[in-house]
C-alpha cells in the first residue's frame, strides 16, 4: 500500500488528480471523465486520507459460509469468467450504501478493469439470505445462484453507478482517496479541473 500525505501539505509534482488522469484512463473514459457525476464509493477501514491498494485474490467472507461464498463464485466463474466474490472490490454509486462498512472514499481502479452490476439486485448478500438458503440442497441452492448470476451484466457503468447498486470491480490495483477532510475545495472539483485543464 503506498500512502500519498504529501498531498495534503504542499504541491507535488505527481498528484493525487495527477496519477488518476495518468493511470485510470480506461475507468475515467468509461464515465466519459465525468468524475463529479459518477463516483464510486467504498467504505474503508483507513487512516490514510489518498492510497494505491492492491487487490486480493483470495477474499474471505465475513458473514457467508465458506460454502456459499464457492458456489457464488463458481457461478459467476462460469459466466463471466471472473470470481466475483474473492477477487473483486465492492463499492457502490451511492454514499450511504458503503459508509457502513468504514471511512468513505472515492475508487478509482487503475489500469484496465471489469466490473459486475445488476439492475435489479442492489446487494447480492441480501438477497441470497431472502432465499433461506442454508436450508437448500446444493442442486436447489446451484439451481438458485445460476438464476441470479443471470440477472447480472458487464456494461453500462454509469447506469450501475447511478442504480445505487453493489458493483464488483475486477482490478489489479485502485487509488483511494477520502472523500472528506480537505481544506480546500472537494478532492473530486480539483479531480474536475485537472481534468478540463488536460482537454481530455
Amino acid at each position: 500500500m503506498i500512502q500519498f500525505n504529501q498531498y495534503l501539505n504542499e504541491e507535488d509534482e505527481e498528484s493525487p488528480a495527477d496519477l488518476i488522469i495518468k493511470n485510470c484512463q480506461p475507468f475515467l473514459k468509461k464515465i466519459g471523465y465525468k468524475v463529479t457525476k459518477y463516483p464510486l464509493y467504498r467504505g474503508m477501514d483507513e487512516n490514510s486520507k489518498v492510497v494505491k491498494k492492491t487487490v486480493r485474490k483470495n477474499r474471505k467472507p465475513l458473514d457467508t459460509k465458506i460454502e456459499i461464498h464457492n458456489m457464488l463464485n463458481d457461478a459467476f466463474y462460469k459466466k463471466f469468467k471472473i470470481k466475483a466474490r474473492s477477487e473483486c472490490i465492492f463499492v457502490a454509486g451511492y454514499e450511504s450504501f458503503s459508509a457502513d462498512f468504514g471511512r468513505l472514499f472515492y475508487i478509482f481502479p487503475i489500469g484496465n478493469f471489469k466490473f459486475l452490476w445488476s439492475p435489479k439486485i442492489k446487494d447480492l448478500f441480501n438477497k441470497v439470505g431472502g432465499f433461506k438458503i442454508y436450508s437448500k440442497t446444493k442442486s436447489e441452492m446451484e439451481t438458485i445462484f445460476k438464476k441470479l448470476v443471470d440477472k447480472y451484466q458487464k456494461t453500462d457503468l454509469k447506469k450501475a453507478i447511478k442504480s445505487h447498486h453493489e458493483i464488483m470491480i475486477d482490478c489489479k490495483e485502485y487509488y483511494a482517496v477520502r472523500k472528506y477532510g480537505y481544506k480546500k475545495e472537494p478532492f473530486l472539483v480539483t479531480l474536475r479541473k485537472e481534468i478540463q485543464n488536460e482537454k481530455i
